[in-house]
């Protein structure tokens, strides 16, 4: 599997917790991605894509840290599952229109983004979404 084989080559396996989301974050980006563009050639990714691929990549590691954050909250929550699942959408499409921007910022006359940029992106992101769903209950 292709997805595999990538991620095991860009993520070492070290059996921790945050290494485990990073690896699980990766291969949902990935699979996605094939999802989305089943003639991507994961093994000779054009630029355009390598950018695309980390904008999924990085949402999909905010979003696992939002879901992990708030999971307790959201099953003692007495809303009816209809709306629980209107949250998740919602914050699902503000996080990946937020990343996608944030990305396209940082990537703006730079042929890469640092490590210092992708970690403000994430703690920005997550920061921002409980500031605008935090009040949803």
């Amino acid at each position: 599997d292709v997805v595999s084989a990538v991620v095991n080559h860009v993520i070492e396996s070290g059996g921790s917790a945050d290494e485990e989301s990073c690896r699980d974050a990766m291969a949902e980006a990935l699979s996605e991605a094939l999802q989305k563009k089943p003639d991507l050639d994961l093994l000779n990714v054009l630029e355009e894509d390598l950018w695309w691929l980390m904008e999924l990549f990085v949402g999909k590691i905010i979003l696992r840290q939002i879901f992990f954050d708030i999971g307790q909250i959201f099953e003692k929550d007495v809303v009816t599952p209809d709306i629980r699942v209107s949250r998740v959408d919602a914050i699902v499409e503000f996080v990946e229109s937020y990343v996608s921007v944030q990305v396209k910022e940082a990537r703006n006359g730079n042929p890469a983004v640092s490590q210092k940029d992708v970690c403000k992106i994430i703690r920005d992101a997550v920061r921002l979404t409980f500031d605008v769903f935090g009040r949803m209950r």
